[in-house]
């Protein structure tokens, strides 16, 4: 009867530590499967998820004389600008410092829809000629972008030379910057004649 005992004990035990085994094996295929190890070496370091901007129209084509509005999200609090880049190569820069009436303000919060121009913008924006292939680009980042250089003064003599100019002198400023920490995004619509 004890070696019965014996033999009971010791296979609830050995059963216990394999249905432990077999938890911590689930738990952690689980968590390899979210794309974490259960294994860390050294002090844990906690990442940010890099900056995503995004921009959104609630169409892709719009007649001249149209009013336009889009938003801009983004997945964590960043400085923002705007430019547009129109078919004739044309480049016009919208930055919340120099346009706050127009924009907002120039720090995007996480997960906040900014549409533009803001709901009690003085004015509208309304699409105007040339026809043809529009661009709309927004650069996020999270320190202020005066510091990056990427300021509508900054960007102004870029911009007039014309779209090259333009994405030349913008990716030279930010090719060098953290991308976790900087993020663009373009989309683009199209402008038919009435």
């Amino acid at each position: 009867m004890q070696a019965v005992n014996a033999m009971s004990k010791m296979t609830k035990g050995t059963f216990w530590r394999i249905s432990l085994m077999g938890m911590l094996l689930v738990v952690g295929w689980t968590a390899a499967q979210a794309g974490e190890s259960i294994v860390r070496e050294g002090p844990m370091e906690i990442r940010e998820a890099p900056i995503e901007v995004r921009i959104e129209l609630p169409k892709a084509i719009y007649a001249l004389g149209e009013a336009i509005t889009f938003v801009v999200t983004s997945n964590r609090d960043c400085y923002f600008l705007v430019f547009t880049i129109g078919p004739d190569d044309k480049v016009e820069v919208h930055d919340p410092v120099a346009s706050g009436p127009y924009m907002g303000h120039p720090l995007l919060k996480a997960g906040e829809r900014r549409e533009i121009p803001v709901p009690d913008a003085p004015g509208r924006a309304v699409v105007t000629p040339p026809a043809g292939a529009y661009n709309i680009g927004a650069v996020c980042s999270r320190e202020e972008l005066g510091k990056l250089g990427l300021t509508n003064i900054e960007l102004k003599e870029p911009a007039k030379a014309g779209r090259r100019s333009f994405e030349f002198h913008l990716g030279q400023k930010i090719k060098d910057l953290d991308h976790n920490a900087l993020s663009q995004a373009t989309i683009t619509y199209e402008v038919t004649a009435r």
